[in-house]
Parts: C-alpha cells; structure tokens; sequence
C-alpha cells in the first residue's frame, strides 16, 4: 500500500482496467449496474429535456467526455442528439466509433481539445472519481464549464464515500472469511476512504481515484464556477442490494422507484453508491 495517491499509476490502472471492457460489461451484466444506468439515464434525460424546453431546440450538442464505449452516448444520440464522446484509452474509442452519429475522440478530460462554449450539456460520467487530487479534478471541471455555452448544463459522477467504505469493508471481510485471513490489515484503507477519499488496494482492480461525500461534489462544482449545484443519489440508499438481484428481476422496479424518492434527500444520497452532481454553466453578466 503506497503513503499517498500516485496519478500517474491510477492513470496506467485505468488503461489497464478499461481496456479489457470491465465498464461496458457491468451496465449489461450486473444487476447493480443496470440501476446505475437506468437511473443516470433519467437524470440525463430530465436535464435534457430542461434546455431543450429553454432554448426551443430539440436537437442539443453534448459532450461525453469519460464516455468510455458509448453506453450513454448511444442513446443520446439515436434520440438525434450531435455527441462528441471523449476517452482516453483508444481501445474504448474504437468501439464507441462504431456509434451511428457519435464522434469519438482519444483525449484526456483535463485538456479537452473541444472548443469553446460548443456544447449545450457535458456529461463527466466517469473522470472525477479516477483523479486522486483535487487541483485535477479542478482542471477537468474548469475545462468543461469552458466547452460549455452559457447557461448549459454539466452532469457530474462521483462515487460516494460512504457507499465506498461499506462495500469495501463487506467484500474484504467476505474475502477474508473465505480465506480464514485477518481483515485488519485492510483498516488503513478503511481509514483513507472516510477521512480523505482515498485507498490504494492493490487486490482491487479498480482504479482508485477519489470517493466523494455529496457536499464535497456540489463544493468543487461550485469553486469551478458553476451554479445552481445540485447532488442526486443515483441508486438509492439500497442500491447495493441490486448485487443479489438478476438483471431482469422485477424488484429491480422497486429500488428504481426508492432511488426516484430519495434521489436528493440529504440524509439518504450518500448512501447511494454512484452521486450524479448538476450544475450550470455561468450567464455572462449583465
């Protein structure tokens, strides 16, 4: 275990990781992931249908920028969307370039080669919690609020801290029943997720970056300029319990409606393993 988050390896990680599919295959395969997909889509689509209702226009630019193999993207655009889906690991791209009306592009959220206020919507669905340090994440969102146009709409993942620590700390005990083995040495990890976001546990393939409590979220969305800061709990404070679930079981319905309820309570969105921040991009004064 390192003494402090390594970009640089969480950035070789997530080539690593993201480049045998691992992201597509969870939103089809998993329970769980069918949740997080069903309900990022409907908070996408709320907020889509708020500047389409704003500006008159039915057809809106939106940048995917994190958009891996285009799950999201997809259907953006088969609704006749113009999607610009931006990843850094190529072979994400090649498949996303497959995507009827999509434009996929190899590039790095931090330095966006997009232009300036081009876009009505930005979706970072994944970079934020891939990026250990904050002055990262700062650079990512100041970069989308600039490919924005004013008054445009940023859609903002995190994983939660707390989600993050329960599930961690289940998975490692499980593990260690299994093995006969003593869960404890997991505790300083346990400790970095809840004092400051952060682990590094090398038995995880995931790429650590940064877990975020939903004050936390709406505060970065905020110091970068954005307004109107809003956090939703994307699956609900029992999403977890999608993970013993089939992928077409029907009480799949019943977390998707608590998930509805909840969605921006503030006792119950942290519990919620994936957050969904909403900002807007500034008006220029008057």
């Amino acid at each position: 275990m390192t003494h402090g988050p390594d970009q640089r390896r969480i950035d070789a990680r997530l080539h690593e990781y993201y480049g045998s599919g691992h992201k597509g295959q969870r939103l089809r395969s998993s329970a769980g992931g069918v949740l997080e997909f069903r309900r990022t889509q409907e908070i996408v689509a709320a907020q889509i249908d708020r500047i389409a209702s704003e500006t008159g226009r039915s057809t809106l630019r939106i940048a995917d920028v994190g958009g891996a193999t285009g799950a999201h993207a997809a259907p953006l655009a088969a609704l006749g969307h113009v999607v610009t889906l931006v990843d850094p690991v190529p072979a994400q791209v090649r498949e996303a370039e497959s995507i009827s009306a999509v434009t996929a592009l190899v590039g790095d959220a931090r330095d966006l080669r997009l232009d300036d206020s081009a876009h009505d919507v930005v979706l970072l669905l994944g970079p934020l919690y891939h990026l250990a340090e904050a002055v990262d994440r700062a650079r990512v969102l100041t970069e989308a609020r600039r490919t924005l146009r004013p008054g445009g709409i940023l859609i903002a993942a995190g994983i939660s801290r707390l989600s993050s620590f329960t599930d961690t700390y289940l998975s490692a005990a499980a593990d260690g029943a299994d093995a006969g083995g003593d869960v404890s040495v997991w505790d300083d990890a346990w400790q970095g997720i809840l004092a400051g976001g952060w682990a590094d546990i090398p038995e995880v393939p995931f790429p650590f970056g940064h877990f975020h409590t939903s004050a936390e979220l709406a505060a970065e969305l905020r110091d970068a300029g954005f307004a109107d800061a809003t956090v939703h709990g994307v699956e609900g404070p029992i999403g977890v319990a999608a993970e013993l679930l089939g992928t077409e079981d029907r009480a799949l319905e019943v977390l998707m409606d608590l998930a509805r309820r909840s969605s921006e309570h503030p006792l119950l969105r942290d519990i919620s393993p994936h957050l969904l921040a909403v900002g807007r991009a500034p008006l220029p004064s008057a």
